[in-house]
């Protein structure tokens, strides 16, 4: 038999984790955004690349925080 009343908090837990797991991602990313800000003469696409990248991530955490 299947609990239905802790759907909803699995749900949130699910939520909540991948939040977590976008935001480091988004760390990580801008950290190397800044390394390469630093080598951008040895990969001039890059910097924009992570840029892009960065603005993916926040847009897939806005949506997430929009659903809540």
């Amino acid at each position: 038999m299947k609990n239905t009343l802790l759907d909803p908090v699995n749900d949130h837990l699910t939520k909540e984790q991948e939040k977590k797991q976008i935001m480091t991602e988004i760390k990580t990313l801008q950290r190397e955004l800044i390394r390469a800000s630093f080598k951008q003469s040895s990969a001039p696409g890059a910097y924009a690349a992570l840029l892009d990248e960065i603005n993916r991530q926040r847009a897939k955490l806005k949506a997430l925080n929009g659903a809540a």
